[in-house]
C-alpha cells in the first residue's frame, strides 16, 4: 500500500515572529511579479527593503508559493535570504533534506488544482490551513530525497545552460561594444575618421538594415487553450521567448495568419507595455508559432542577415533610451514599427558588418542549441514530475 500524507506532515508555513532586539535587516524583496509561471524559478529581484518583522521573511531553500489565483503556478525555491509579498506563502521543510521534494510537491499540477479549487474571496486565494491538508502520496524519507535529487538534476542542467547562454550573449555584446562603440574594429589603426565616423561607415537608422513588421491582429474570440500557439508581448522578456505559456488559435484562424508564421532565428521585439523594447530570438520548435499584433519582427533589407548585430545593438543602453523616448509620455508605453526603424545607429561598411556576423554566427547557433536542449529538459522534467510525486514511478 502506498504511503499517504499531506504537505503539513513534512513542512510548515513561516509566518510568525519578529527579528530579535528590534534590529533591522536589509533584504532583497520578492513579489509575484518576480516569479515566472511554470518555470519554477525567480527571474528577477525587487529593491532591497529594510525589514523589522520576519513575518514574510524567507531563507535559502524555503519554497515560495503564490497563494492567490491565478498565481498558484508561481512556485520558486530561492538560494538566498529575503522578504516576500503577503501574496506568497513561505513553506519550510521540517527536515532540510525534504526541501527539494516539497518544492516539486507544490509545483505538481494536482496540488495546484487543489489550491485553485479551495481558493475563496473576491480576490480568490487559499490559506495554508487549506492547501497544506491536501492528501497525496508521501513516500518514505529516503525516497523523498531521491525524487527531489532526480528532479533537481534536470533544473541544475537547465540553469547551467542558461548561464552558458548568458555568456554567449555577453561575448557578442562585448565584441559589439569593442568594434562599434569604442571603434576598435579590425584595421581601425589605418582607418580615417570623417566627422567622427570611420570612412565608409554611416550614422544611419535601424530601417537602413531591416523593416519592422507587426504581427497579426487576432481577435479575442479566437483564443483557446490548445491548437496553434501565438506569441504575445508577455512572451518576450530578458532576451528570451517563452514558448510554453502561450494562448492558441484553431487551424482555420492560423491559416489566415500564415504570413505571420515564425521561423527559428527570427528577431522579435515587444512594441507595447512594460516590456516595450525587449527583444528575443525565436528558438527551434516542432510546432508552428504565430506572431500577435504589437510584437514586431525584423525583416532584413540586406543579403546579410543582421540579426546578431541588431540583437547586440538593442541590448545597449543607447538603443533602449531611444525606445523609451519614443514610447514614453503615455500610461501604456507604445512604439510603432516606423519609430523602431527610425532609431539612430552607427552602421559599419559591409566588410566589417560581415566580419561581425561571421564571428557571432557560431555564438548564436550555440545559443539556439542550448535553448533547444532546455526545452527538451523542461519537457522531460514536466513529464516525470507528476509521475514521481504521485508515486506512479518508483525510484
Amino acid at each position: 500500500m502506498r504511503n499517504r500524507g499531506c504537505l503539513a506532515d513534512i513542512a510548515f508555513e513561516v509566518r510568525d515572529g519578529f527579528i530579535p532586539n528590534g534590529d533591522s535587516e536589509v533584504l532583497p524583496y520578492i513579489g509575484l511579479e518576480h516569479i515566472e509561471p511554470n518555470s519554477l524559478k525567480i527571474t528577477s529581484v525587487g529593491e532591497s527593503s529594510e525589514v523589522v518583522s520576519s513575518k514574510y521573511k524567507f531563507a535559502a531553500r524555503d519554497v515560495l508559493f503564490g497563494k492567490m489565483r491565478p498565481y498558484f503556478r508561481k512556485v520558486a525555491k530561492p538560494n538566498f535570504d529575503g522578504v516576500c509579498s503577503t501574496e506568497i506563502s513561505v513553506i519550510r521543510a521540517k527536515e532540510d533534506e525534504d526541501s527539494e521534494f516539497i518544492f516539486y510537491f507544490v509545483a505538481n499540477q494536482d496540488f495546484i488544482d487543489h489550491a485553485t479549487t479551495n481558493s475563496k474571496g473576491d480576490r480568490p486565494r487559499t490559506k495554508w490551513e487549506q492547501f497544506s491538508k491536501y492528501e497525496s502520496f508521501v513516500p518514505a524519507p529516503n525516497v523523498r530525497r531521491k525524487i527531489g535529487s532526480l528532479l533537481s538534476a534536470y533544473d541544475d542542467l537547465i540553469d547551467n545552460n542558461l548561464k552558458r547562454i548568458a555568456l554567449l550573449e555577453k561575448s557578442a555584446r562585448l565584441l559589439y561594444e569593442e568594434w562599434f562603440v569604442r571603434l576598435r574594429f579590425p584595421g581601425y589603426e589605418h582607418t580615417t575618421l570623417v566627422d567622427g565616423v570611420p570612412e565608409g561607415w554611416s550614422f544611419g537608422r535601424v530601417g537602413d538594415l531591416a523593416k519592422v513588421q507587426s504581427g497579426f491582429a487576432f481577435k479575442s474570440k479566437d483564443w483557446q487553450s490548445d491548437g496553434n500557439p501565438v506569441l504575445k508581448i508577455a512572451n518576450i522578456d530578458g532576451n528570451t521567448i517563452d514558448t510554453i505559456n502561450c494562448q492558441c488559435v484553431h487551424d482555420n484562424v492560423a491559416e489566415m495568419a500564415v504570413k505571420f508564421r515564425l521561423n527559428a532565428g527570427d528577431l522579435l521585439i515587444a512594441m507595447t507595455g512594460a516590456t516595450v523594447g525587449k527583444i528575443g530570438i525565436m528558438p527551434r520548435t516542432r510546432q508552428n508559432f504565430y506572431l500577435n499584433q504589437r510584437v514586431g519582427i525584423f525583416k532584413s533589407k540586406k543579403v546579410l542577415n543582421p540579426t546578431s548585430f541588431l540583437f547586440s545593438f538593442f541590448n545597449t543602453e543607447y538603443a533602449q533610451v531611444q525606445i523609451l523616448n519614443y514610447a514614453g509620455g503615455a500610461a501604456q508605453p507604445n512604439i510603432s514599427g516606423g519609430q523602431i526603424e527610425g532609431i539612430e545607429m552607427l552602421i559599419p561598411n559591409d566588410t566589417i558588418l560581415k566580419d561581425y556576423l561571421d564571428i557571432t554566427a557560431s555564438l548564436f547557433e550555440q545559443r539556439l542549441v542550448l535553448i533547444e536542449q532546455n526545452q527538451k529538459l523542461k519537457q522531460a522534467r514536466d513529464i516525470l514530475l507528476p509521475k514521481l510525486i504521485n508515486g506512479e514511478i518508483t525510484v
